[in-house]
This record gives C-alpha cells, structure tokens and sequence, in this order.
C-alpha cells in the first residue's frame, strides 16, 4: 500500500482520456460536438451536464478509454525510478457499480496485473498516503501529499505546480524532492 513517499497518479484526465470518451460518447448517442477545449469547468457547467454524465456511468466506458500520449512509458520510467512506490489513486464514478472494476482492468492492459491490483480506488482521495499526487482536478485539496496539476483546459487557473504533459517528468521530480506539507 501507499506510504508517505509514493508517487500517486489519478487515472482520469491524467493517465486516460476521459475527455476523449466523453466526448465520443456524447456525439454518437446525443449528436453534441464537443471537444477539449470547450471544457472550460472541471464540473461542466454550462454544457449538456445530463449527457455528459450519461457518458460517465455508461459500462464499458471506463474499460474502453484511450490511453494519454506517453502515460504509459512515462509512469513506468516513475515506477523504476522510485522503486515502485507509485500508485493509481483514483476515485470511481458514484452510479456506476463497474467502474473499480473497469479501471484495473485497463491498467492491466496498459501496465500490469500487480499495478492494477494494487490501485487505490478510494472515494476520499484525501485519505490516501502520500507525498505526490498527479492530478487534474485543479481544486484538489485537504490531502498530506503536495499535488502537481496535469495540464488540462478546465484546470489552467490552479496554483500548483503543472505538468505539461507526460513529457515534463522533472516537475514531478522536483515535487518529490521538496520537503513534504505536513
């Protein structure tokens, strides 16, 4: 289980394309164009809000998203770097009894069985030890780990630190160095 060294990534947003699903999902079954950079809110306001979330609690949603360019070589590159001390720490959709289910199914796919074993599926993230969080939800907070935002449209007026994609390692690398938030 996770400690207060490890490193831990939430999955969407962050390491699969929830937006790209979303999106996907909403056009074919409702005919709403969206894309990215329409998500102005990291809570939707001000779009097809009901869709949106028709989307998100749809089976098969969350086994069948694409993986973020580079998630996967990046993570694994933080997995050998910090002994394995790395974990998903992800919170699953309330109304959709499959989700935890769904989401360590994908990570076996693009990672690994004992990866996605051993995932944190938690509904309170910040119950969760640790002294990293990869995020995307720029109003993250109340944790004992120091966040760093995974740069998304709805989350570029967040204060913490940014990564810019899964290519900006070193700010994640800084994070980890700097003296913890307790």
């Amino acid at each position: 289980m996770s400690n207060s060294e490890s490193l831990l990534i939430d999955m969407d947003g962050v390491i699969a394309d929830t937006m790209g699903g979303m999106f996907d999902y909403v056009e074919e079954h409702f005919g709403h164009s969206l894309a990215h950079e329409d998500i102005q809110d990291y809570w939707f306001q001000n779009l097809p809000r009901s869709d949106i979330f028709t989307a998100l609690r749809s089976r098969g949603f969350y086994r069948n998203l694409d993986v973020i360019t580079g998630a996967v070589r990046a993570v694994n590159r933080l997995r050998e770097e910090y002994n394995g001390n790395v974990y998903i720490c992800s919170k699953p959709m309330d109304g959709l009894d499959t989700c935890e289910t769904e989401k360590r199914d994908w990570l076996t796919e693009y990672f690994d069985e004992d990866f996605a074993i051993n995932a944190i599926i938690a509904h309170d993230k910040t119950t969760v030890q640790g002294r990293v969080i990869i995020e995307d939800n720029p109003e993250i907070a109340g944790g004992i780990w120091q966040p760093v935002i995974f740069d998304q449209p709805y989350n570029r007026h967040s204060q913490y630190p940014r990564m810019y994609g899964w290519h900006d390692l070193q700010v994640v690398r800084d994070a980890m160095r700097a003296e913890p938030n307790r």
